[in-house]
């Protein structure tokens, strides 16, 4: 059980050892895996389901009778656990002992994704299938000809892999609910994907902390008038009544 106690950041990090940086990488592969097989339930299982939803939306979209197939290189680098955050949750929406923890794990590798066309199902008829089977053979013939190989049954023409270097930073998120873990599936330990993060830019780290100090002057400013101002106030109001008993 995970305490919310003095020093519970240095204790969650301790939690998540190399083990989840490998944990990441293995999630990370059969998640864009699963994505190019268009394999759903797998993605359900993987992802959290602000994620599933988004992927389950472009695999709609994807055009018909196309295939992908995604592969990984190599790591560039070694990848990183970059921060752990961990916040309890409300009281209000979660029973007691309930948190949500988030692990960054920075990724650099290459990547290929091949696409390819498949064929339509061979239709109904003799003739029909004589038609199809006709420049299927001639063309199988011309490759063994040539030196090569034909092409599978089912497979259309397929297309060079599309290779790139990625640098992503993998968010994976765990839930306690009621001080015990949720279980996702087999060897996941509770993690899920919950999608990725992007580095912040030097430049607007220094913007914000310059716009941060900016509004902290400015509200010091408000407050100190403020203060001067009831002070003057008081100091006419007293001077009012003083005048008006010497009237008097």
């Amino acid at each position: 059980m995970y305490k919310f106690a003095r020093g519970w950041r240095a204790r969650a990090k301790r939690v998540i050892t190399y083990r989840r940086v490998d944990l990441a990488c293995k999630m990370h592969e059969e998640m864009y895996k699963a994505f190019a097989a268009a394999d759903d339930a797998h993605l359900h299982r993987l992802t959290c389901a602000g994620l599933h939803s988004s992927l389950r939306a472009r695999l709609a979209a994807r055009p018909p009778r196309t295939a992908y197939t995604w592969r990984l290189l190599r790591h560039a680098r070694r990848p990183r656990l970059v921060s752990v955050v961990a916040a309890p949750l409300p009281d209000a929406f979660a029973p007691p002992r309930s948190f949500l923890m988030q692990a960054v794990v920075l990724l650099r590798s290459r990547q290929a994704l091949t696409r390819r066309a498949v064929r339509p199902e061979p239709g109904v008829g003799v003739a029909a299938a004589g038609r199809r089977r006709q420049p299927q053979q001639q063309q199988q013939q011309q490759q063994q000809q040539q030196g090569g190989k034909g092409p599978e049954e089912g497979e259309g023409e397929r297309q060079q892999p599309f290779e790139h270097d990625a640098v992503e930073y993998l968010v994976l998120q765990k839930r306690m609910w009621g001080g015990k873990e949720e279980v996702v599936g087999e060897g996941l330990d509770g993690w899920r994907v919950w999608g990725f993060a992007s580095e912040t830019p030097l430049k607007d780290i220094r913007w914000t902390r310059a716009w941060r100090e900016e509004r902290r002057k400015e509200r010091e400013r408000l407050q100190k008038g403020m203060m001067e101002g009831s002070t003057g106030e008081e100091e006419a109001g007293s001077g009012q009544v003083v005048g008006h008993g010497k009237g008097a």
